[in-house]
């Protein structure tokens, strides 16, 4: 009887570690699972940032560019101004002149 009364516990613990096991498994499984889903995320969240970071160096390149060229208008109007300035003097010692001579006349 002791002996049909082991057999019975040692086959219940076995039934339950097998159980457990079961258990484990599915445990593993999903956490397996889980894990893949994360590193999915944080590549599509990498992979995201990489395009970002890409769109923000050409705007950079885009906005320096700008710059450069506003700089350039700035000295081509500098340029100009300075040519209308000697312009206008010209223009008024020529009138001066005109004034001087038909003085003289």
């Amino acid at each position: 009887q002791i002996a049909v009364l082991r057999e019975g516990n040692e086959s219940q613990e076995l039934a339950f570690l097998r159980k457990e096991t079961d258990e484990l498994r599915e445990t593993l499984t999903s956490i397996k699972v889980d894990k893949q889903t994360i590193e999915v995320k944080l590549k599509l969240e990498l992979d995201r940032y990489k395009n970002v970071e890409h769109q923000l160096a050409a705007t950079n390149l885009e906005l320096a560019m700008a710059k450069s060229e506003r700089d350039d208008f700035q000295d081509q109007i500098k340029e100009l101004e300075e040519e209308m300035n000697a312009q206008r003097s010209l223009n008024i010692n020529m009138k001066e002149k005109m004034q001087e001579i038909s003085q003289q006349l």
